[in-house]
């Protein structure tokens, strides 16, 4: 038929529930309720996550590698008006960039129609989780998409328009791609349109104790462990370069070594449970932490114990309350997520 621009494209070729059969599609999952955010950074961006949901243009959701993307952009889906619609994933680094053409465009090669996750998701929303793998030609397609709302099939001339919210998650500089050339700037600026940044796990260290709590709770053991206070300490004061994902790998290791209801210091990793000690075998004098980050552990466990009371702080630490204000500012900490 044809469309506003001259240009003749097709309705969709398939119905949208033999799609969702083709794609098995997610229609089921967790909203924001479920997502822990008793830190001032996680609040800040549940706001933001709510108001991104009753919108409906493009969302790119942004943030270091383990630390909640593709999660947040499942519980967006399913807080929107769009939650009985289909929910379709596709991970933009898994696939070669010619498979990616097909998984994405889908074809009409040799007279065999194949729908791609574009159309999958008809009505729904697409989550392509590390954008910045895109080769050039699909990330031309994709900035089609958002501009036109239509798609062209792989080695078709055929234009399909379609109604998809596109959530693209990232964990590189985006601005720095551009700048060399391996991202497109106009598909920056199309996504940008609402960009939301995950925090890392240490800059949202107050919400370590509840996730620990529901990490434990899933092992389903009766009764359930728990860390002994020493610990908890050590866990409170890594810095988590790994975040969720090596929190994850953490406790593991801790329910594996751990015969116990109370799981000790000993059965953590030796980076976490060590990583404020010297090792057995450095040379004296040769700490494994820079000062910043001795100077973070240090005002960290300090919150916790004085329960963010900044004066009990600033007393305990032998600093004015300008300085640890001017401290806590720089690394982030805010005294009101260790009150109670």
């Amino acid at each position: 038929m044809p469309g506003p621009d001259g240009v003749s494209f097709i309705a969709l070729l398939h119905p949208l529930d033999r799609l969702r059969a083709l794609g098995q599609l997610r229609q089921t999952g967790q909203d924001l309720a479920t997502l822990t955010g008793a830190s001032s950074a996680m609040a800040k961006l549940l706001r933001s996550a709510h108001q991104a949901a009753s919108s409906q243009g493009a969302i790119l959701i942004r943030g270091e590698e383990e630390v909640g993307k593709a999660r947040l952009a499942e519980a967006i889906h399913f807080a929107s008006e769009r939650a009985s619609a289909p929910l379709v994933s596709l991970n933009c680094q898994a696939l070669p960039s010619e498979r990616m053409a097909l998984e994405l465009m889908g074809s009409d090669e040799a007279g065999q129609e194949r729908a791609g996750k574009f159309e999958l998701a008809h009505g729904g929303t697409l989550v392509l989780e590390q954008v910045e793998y895109l080769a050039a030609p699909m990330q031309a397609a994709l900035l089609q998409l958002l501009k036109t709302g239509r798609i062209q099939r792989f080695d078709s001339a055929r234009l399909l328009p379609l109604r998809v919210r596109i959530v693209a998650t990232s964990s590189a500089d985006l601005e720095q791609r551009v700048q060399e050339g391996r991202f497109g700037r106009q598909l920056l600026y199309a996504l940008q349109g609402c960009e939301l940044w995950v925090p890392s796990l240490r800059e949202r260290i107050a919400d370590l104790p509840t996730l620990i709590a529901q990490q434990l709770q899933a092992q389903g053991r009766e009764p359930a462990p728990r860390f002994s206070r020493a610990a908890l300490d050590c866990l409170l004061a890594y810095s988590w370069p790994g975040n969720l994902g090596e929190l994850r790998s953490a406790l593991a290791h801790a329910l594996l070594h751990c015969d116990e209801g109370v799981i000790p210091p000993e059965a953590l990793p030796a980076a976490i449970s060590q990583g404020h000690r010297l090792l057995a075998d450095e040379v004296v004098g040769q700490p494994l932490l820079t000062l910043a980050e001795l100077e973070r552990q240090a005002i960290l466990r300090c919150a916790h114990a004085c329960k963010g009371q900044v004066s009990q702080m600033a007393q305990h630490l032998g600093i004015s309350r300008t300085t640890l204000w001017r401290r806590l500012k720089l690394i982030g900490i805010d005294p009101a997520d260790y009150h109670g």
